[in-house]
């Protein structure tokens, strides 16, 4: 990728809110912010983060966009690292994770259908699609 090229890796019209992130796990969770009674539930895990920039809400249109570099980030660490910006109709994020894993279920269920899982954690050491990139 050369420094203007970007690679939309999912999309989804949703908007997403900021769930959770653990540093102990170095772990990052958006949910998408339906919250009528029945509607699935989309999860966006990051996994393996070592940088985040990021606010609580992404109004949709929602994408997560592979970036080769990003301004703030400078490779610290010995493992390699997706860079991820994140692309709401309002806002902008940013995300330096080892991978990220898309599923969809409902409020209860956990994780349910897996979407789209990339990067370490996926078994393979590379990258795994699932299904398509817009939800």
């Amino acid at each position: 990728m050369n420094d203007h090229t970007k690679e939309v890796l999912w999309s989804s019209e949703r908007s997403f809110l900021l769930w959770r992130y653990g540093s102990g796990h170095s772990q990052l969770l958006f949910r998408s912010a339906e919250f009528d009674e029945g509607s699935d539930v989309i999860r966006i895990l990051f996994h393996t983060v070592s940088m985040v920039e990021t606010v609580i809400r992404y109004s949709g249109p929602l994408s997560l966009v592979v970036v080769d570099h990003h301004p703030s980030y400078r490779e610290t660490s010995k493992f390699p690292h997706m860079l991820i910006e994140i692309h709401g109709s309002d806002q902008r994020g940013f995300v330096a994770a080892g991978g990220v894993r898309i599923t969809r279920g409902t409020r209860d269920d956990g994780e349910g259908e897996l979407i789209y899982a990339t990067g370490k954690a996926t078994g393979d050491g590379g990258v795994s699609e699932v299904g398509s990139t817009r939800r």
